[in-house]
């Protein structure tokens, strides 16, 4: 599938999970609808940007109330925002990363290719999200090891690296949605993703 082919199926996609949205919730009070509102607006007008060459992409797939969708990563860009910014890893237990963690352990380079364990940590996903370095994990644990190092990445650092616009905007429409749906009383605005989205998909 060609960069242009996803992202127009994801767009689609994306606008579907904001009418389910829309459709699911009808009851909730006008504040919290006009939220939703503006996002179906904001996805709408999303506009098809030609995409950077990319290597591979990883999805981090998650069954959401809107649907299931897969916020698409490239490996290239993770994996040098890891060193530019010098994030340091941590040593978590083989096995406990292997239960603890949403993955999908089909989501390997194509060439077997061994990367660094990496993991998404989102109030989407309680357990936060083994993104790549399956193999890497199972080899460890075939080799007998017991702990591994492991990059562990927050959503204000992961988010502004998705591959495309579609999964930075829906990203940050589930987590309006989910704050909103938690939340008995109306949020301030200036406390939505979607009040400084753009601000924060900049990389």
């Amino acid at each position: 599938m060609n960069s242009h082919t996803h992202e127009h199926h994801s767009h689609s996609l994306a606008l579907s999970h904001v009418r389910n949205a829309i459709n699911q919730y009808a009851p909730l009070p006008l504040s919290k609808r006009d939220v939703l509102m503006k996002w179906k607006r904001k996805i709408k007008n999303l506009e098809f940007t030609q995409q950077m060459p990319y290597d591979f992409l990883f999805g981090m797939t998650i069954g959401l109330p809107t649907g299931v969708f897969s916020y698409q990563f490239d490996i290239s860009s993770i994996l040098s925002f890891i060193t530019n910014e010098d994030i340091q890893p941590i040593e978590l237990d083989v096995d406990l990363i292997l239960s603890s963690f949403d993955q999908d352990f089909w989501s390997e380079h194509p060439d077997g290719t061994l990367f660094p364990p990496v993991t998404l940590e989102t109030p989407l996903l309680p357990k936060g999200y083994l993104l790549f370095g399956h193999k890497t994990i199972l080899d460890a644990k075939t080799q007998g090891k017991k702990r591994i190092k492991v990059y562990s990445l927050g959503e204000m650092d992961f988010v502004p690296l998705m591959h495309d616009a579609v999964s930075k905007n829906l990203y940050g429409f589930h987590r309006d949605l989910q704050n909103l749906l938690s939340t008995p009383h109306s949020l301030p605005f200036n406390s939505l993703f979607i009040s400084h989205i753009d601000e924060t998909l900049k990389s």
